[in-house]
């Protein structure tokens, strides 16, 4: 994929309404809330000390292709290491993590969905569907996350989760962009907004 074109692919990206230009970089006031709210927290003091961000940077907004779709689109992806909430996040994760699976909806990888298909069987004239949900991860809603997160952990923990889902930003080419959402975070901070979902019960 030629450069221009890359660049291009992200621009109109960013067009979505789930994106705004924010004017003022949010880095420094994002890491004096984080070490705030963990001393708050209940935690102990080691714990707290590990996790309060030292000398932290803007997220940084790319784009991985993907080739085997039509037009060739980019998955937005955000590297969040050394951001001020990452550390917090990845602290975060691993407390969801022994609640997943827990749902009936989950599967734990790929090879366990073709031995649930091979399983399964059809009324007749029935038919299986998949659906492909566009910018999923900037559609998971926050607050019933939240709710689903305080019912399974308790709502001691429930402020650094709400911190870690709602600070959310990035930088792209010199510019910084806010979330009205949520973006796909690197790794940690989105896997705590999905993971308090499959964890839960179905929202509809």
């Amino acid at each position: 994929m030629k450069n221009e074109d890359y660049h291009e692919k992200i621009r109109t990206m960013l067009n979505d309404s789930a994106y705004r230009e924010i004017t003022r970089d949010p880095t420094e006031a994002i890491t004096g809330k984080t070490s705030a709210l963990l001393k708050k927290s209940g935690l102990p003091a080691e714990t707290c000390q590990s996790l309060i961000p030292q000398a932290a940077v803007p997220p940084r907004l790319y784009g991985l292709p993907k080739v085997h779709k039509e037009g060739i689109p980019l998955r937005p992806i955000v590297n969040g290491i050394n951001s001020p909430t990452y550390l917090l996040a990845r602290y975060l994760s691993k407390l969801l993590t022994p609640l997943i699976g827990e749902s009936n909806r989950a599967v734990k990888n790929s090879a366990e969905f073709v031995t649930t298909l091979k399983q399964l069987k059809l009324d007749n004239g029935g038919m299986l569907v998949s659906f492909d949900v566009v910018s999923l991860f900037t559609k998971v809603p926050i607050q019933e996350s939240l709710i689903l997160i305080e019912e399974k952990l308790g709502e001691e923990i429930t402020p650094l989760f709400r911190h870690a889902l709602t600070s959310n930003y990035f930088l792209y080419q010199g510019k910084r962009d806010g979330r009205i959402g949520n973006h796909r975070q690197s790794k940690r901070s989105f896997l705590v907004k999905n993971d308090a979902v499959l964890t839960g019960r179905e929202y509809k």
